[in-house]
């Protein structure tokens, strides 16, 4: 590859990944003061993101339930109590 072909697709990675990451970062503080403006437009679509973790423990839980979706002792040690208490206190009023 010649100097000036490399030196152009390298220019394009750059600006392409910069324009991708800028809009990723900006479009939801963008949307927000939109909302709180009463600005935001009801006919277009956008997308929710409520569901985004809001921590770093609330994404490393996420991954682990996505990595490891049939073992439940990966990421929902809460539940496996609730449940263990719930089967208890129904075998206990059985009796």
């Amino acid at each position: 590859m010649s100097s000036a072909g490399g030196k152009a697709i390298t220019i394009c990675l750059v600006a392409g990944l910069s324009w991708y990451t800028g809009v990723k970062f900006w479009q939801p503080l963008i949307i927000e003061r939109l909302q709180q403006d009463g600005n935001l437009r009801d006919d277009v679509y956008i997308r929710d993101t409520s569901d985004q973790p809001k921590s770093w423990s609330d994404l490393k839980e996420k991954v682990k339930t996505t990595l490891h979706p049939n073992n439940p002792s990966i990421g929902k040690e809460e539940l496996i109590k609730e449940f263990n208490k719930e089967k208890q206190e129904t075998i206990d009023s059985s009796k």
